[in-house]
């Protein structure tokens, strides 16, 4: 913060344009509700699932992530596709390969009332693009990075017209 004059929250909208000062940039956050930018999952994998199932659910989906449960309806860890086209393309592993050998866990999670300012730390942290959304300890989710950044763009410029 030293270094640079703006948040890394800031730092692409100020790239672009559109500039606010620390004050502007906390009330935009506290205006913002996580549910709104969760995205909810229509697919769900156990991590007995084969690799087969995996590649005939993609036939049914566009989704990059998704989320792993097991038996007792807990979230577990979660697939990337981007991390796996290898296992995607290679048929002899289809029955051998299951979901539970490539899942990972996320370095995060986030729960339902989380503030937005956490939310935007841990997904820079993480390094991720979305990470899963927890509401009382059962899977949500997931919030997306650029959705957030699109969403908190979007109140910024609007509560800059309101402002001037």
């Amino acid at each position: 913060r030293l270094m640079e004059p703006y948040s890394v929250y800031t730092n692409r909208l100020a790239k672009k344009g559109v500039i606010g000062d620390q004050k502007k940039e906390i009330c935009v956050m506290l205006g913002m509700r996580l549910k709104s930018f969760a995205r909810k999952s229509k697919h769900t994998l156990k991590p007995e699932n084969s690799l087969r199932y995996l590649v005939e659910l993609l036939q049914k989906s566009q989704d990059d992530y998704y989320p792993v449960i097991d038996e007792n309806q807990q979230f577990v860890g979660m697939v990337q596709l981007d991390k796996n086209r290898e296992l995607l393309f290679n048929a002899e592993l289809y029955d051998k390969i299951f979901v539970r050998d490539f899942m990972f866990e996320p370095p995060y999670k986030i729960v339902m009332n989380e503030n937005i300012e956490s939310v935007f730390k841990k997904l820079e942290d993480s390094e991720m693009e979305c990470l899963p959304v927890m509401d009382q300890n059962t899977f949500w989710g997931f919030i997306f990075k650029s959705d957030l950044l699109a969403g908190y763009r979007h109140k910024l410029i609007r509560q800059s017209r309101e402002l001037s």
